[in-house]
C-alpha cells in the first residue's frame, strides 16, 4: 500500500514534477502519518523549491517539530541531498551565509552524512577557516571511523588543505579491494 506510491513519488520528483510527488506523499501520510520517508520527500520538495525569503531555519525547524511529534530523530526526516543542493544553489547566487546556515544546521541534525560534512568543511576552507573545517571532519570520523565514505570525504578535505600524509592515512583506512576508482585515483 505504501511502497508503490512512494516509488512513484520518487520517480516524479526526479522528473521534476514536485506537485504530483507531493500529492502522493500526502496520500501516504493520510494513511500512515508516521511514514518518515514521505516526510523526508516533502522536506526535499520544500527545500528544493525554497527561496531566499524562506530561511533554512524555517524548513529545518519544521522537520525538528515533526520529528518530535513522531518521536523519531530529526535526521530521519531530512534529505541530505536536498540540503546540499540548496546550499550549492545559494552559493551560486552569492549567498554564502545562507549556504553556510543550511549546511551547519544539516550537520547538526544529520551529522552521520559524510557529504554534508564535506560540503561544510569545504565552505569553511573557502572562507579561510581551516580549523573549523578540520573539526567538522574530525567529528564525523569520530562518529563513523570505519565508514569508507566518511574517510573519503575527510581525505578530500585533507587534500584540499595540503595535508597529503593525512590524505593517505585516511585512504589507507579503506581496504584497497573496496576502494572506488576515484578513491584509488586520489591515493595515487
Amino acid at each position: 500500500q505504501t511502497e508503490a506510491p512512494m516509488l512513484l513519488a520518487g520517480v516524479l520528483l526526479q522528473r521534476g514534477d514536485s506537485a504530483a510527488a507531493d500529492h502522493l506523499y500526502e496520500q501516504v501520510l493520510q494513511r500512515d502519518p508516521s511514514e518518515t520517508r514521505a516526510w523526508r520527500g516533502r522536506f526535499a520538495i520544500g527545500v528544493r523549491e525554497s527561496t531566499a525569503e524562506r530561511s533554512p531555519d524555517a524548513w529545518l525547524d519544521a522537520a525538528e517539530a515533526q520529528a518530535k511529534r513522531l518521536n523519531v530523530p530529526a535526521g530521519d526526516l531530512i534529505d541530505a541531498g536536498a540540503l546540499r543542493e540548496a546550499a550549492d544553489r545559494e552559493l551560486a547566487q552569492g549567498r554564502a551565509s545562507v549556504a553556510l546556515r543550511w549546511l551547519e544546521r544539516g550537520v547538526a541534525l544529520q551529522g552521520q552524512d559524510p557529504w554534508l560534512r564535506h560540503d561544510l568543511a569545504r565552505l569553511y576552507l573557502r572562507d579561510g577557516l581551516p580549523d573549523l573545517a578540520k573539526n567538522v571532519i574530525d567529528e564525523g570520523l569520530q562518529q563513523a571511523p570505519e565508514d569508507p565514505q566518511m574517510r573519503y570525504a575527510a581525505a578530500l578535505i585533507a587534500l584540499s588543505s595540503d595535508r597529503e600524509q593525512d590524505t593517505l592515512a585516511l585512504l589507507d583506512g579503506i581496504p584497497a579491494a573496496d576502494r572506488t576508482d576515484s578513491q584509488a585515483s586520489v591515493a595515487t
